[in-house]
């Protein structure tokens, strides 16, 4: 296959996500001086220049990994893609920000964890405020964060918060003293009905991909 380069914008984000640290030499060696070096392709495939098929290696290590030795193991796509992580983990600005935020939110990401098809019934005006305000936050965070494994995580986060908050928020809904209810004086039950499956289905592949991500920095 024909060898493909990276774009600019895959390889900044190789780059800054790892600071410039050898994924062979920081998971080795426990060396983690930046480096001079290039961006190697975990697959072996130079067609493939994807993130998730690209790392930052020192020149040695990055003609070890390229190398294939008759005498000796060498080095397997599942170990660099490992280490790359870790690398990442390490020296990425994204994985403090999501530290950060997922502390920031604690609260009202471990309430919508629990919530049901009853929040399309009613919600307490604060949490529902809470929901408000993670979503924003979740907006900037995926805005600043290079890393495409972590982006799209966030991404598919944020598409079930967004759904779940656009279908609790219209027309359909009043204030009550504390809470948000759903006017069953004025609108059918048939519309609550169809409303509480896409909250039900929406707050389920939130939880999946919350997990996911927790599981991803935890990696």
């Amino acid at each position: 296959m024909a060898r493909v380069a990276p774009s600019r914008d895959t390889e900044t984000a190789i780059l800054v996500n790892c600071g410039r640290r050898c994924a062979l030499c920081t998971g080795l060696n426990n060396d983690h001086a930046v480096k001079k070096g290039q961006i190697a392709h975990i697959d072996r495939d130079s067609s493939n220049s994807s993130y998730e098929n690209l790392a930052f290696l020192c020149i040695p290590h990055h003609d070890d990994y390229d190398s294939v030795s008759r005498q000796s193991k060498s080095f397997k796509p599942d170990e660099l893609r490992h280490y790359k992580k870790e690398v990442c983990r390490q020296y990425g600005p994204v994985y403090p920000s999501i530290l950060g935020f997922l502390t920031r939110h604690q609260a009202a990401i471990l309430e919508l964890n629990n919530e049901t098809g009853q929040l399309a019934v009613e919600v307490d005006k604060n949490t529902f405020g809470a929901y408000k305000d993670l979503h924003t936050d979740l907006v900037n965070l995926i805005h600043q964060t290079l890393n495409a494994d972590v982006h799209r995580l966030l991404h598919d986060w944020y598409i079930e918060i967004d759904v779940t908050l656009r279908t609790i928020n219209d027309e359909y809904y009043i204030e009550s003293g504390w809470r948000r209810k759903f006017d069953n004086g004025t609108y059918s039950q048939d519309i609550l009905s169809a409303k509480k499956v896409i909250v039900t289905h929406a707050l389920s592949r939130m939880g999946t991909a919350y997990i996911t991500l927790r599981n991803f920095l935890a990696y």
